[in-house]
């Protein structure tokens, strides 16, 4: 459940002040904090943000996670890198269709060009 429901939360949070409390209550709710939540899943928050076609959602997450950690864009990145690949590499499926496969490799462009 978490799985899914966190990164729509923080994804969501920008336009919806319910997300906050959503995520707050959910932290409460597996006896944890919401930022150590949130650290604990960011891999999984910035592939759905890689995966969404618009980037800009890309930046609401890391906007979430600057303001409530204090750590800025590189450091989100350098964080996550490692085990971000592998959630970007393994939800990729061999069946999966062309567009996910563009899909794919536009994230992964997204996610290596650019200054950090």
């Amino acid at each position: 459940m978490v799985h899914v429901v966190l990164p729509k939360l923080v994804i969501a949070q920008e336009d919806d002040d319910k997300a906050v409390v959503t995520l707050f209550e959910l932290a409460k709710w597996l006896n944890t904090y919401m930022v150590q939540l949130i650290v604990n899943w960011l891999p999984k928050v910035l592939a759905y943000a890689l995966y969404q076609a618009d980037r800009h959602k890309l930046d609401c997450a890391l906007q979430f996670y600057r303001d409530q950690t204090g750590s800025d864009k590189k450091e989100i990145f350098v964080a996550a890198l490692p085990t971000l690949l592998d959630e970007l590499i393994c939800s990729v499926d061999v069946d999966d269709s062309v567009d996910n496969s563009i899909s794919y490799r536009e994230s992964v462009c997204r996610l290596t060009s650019g200054p950090i």
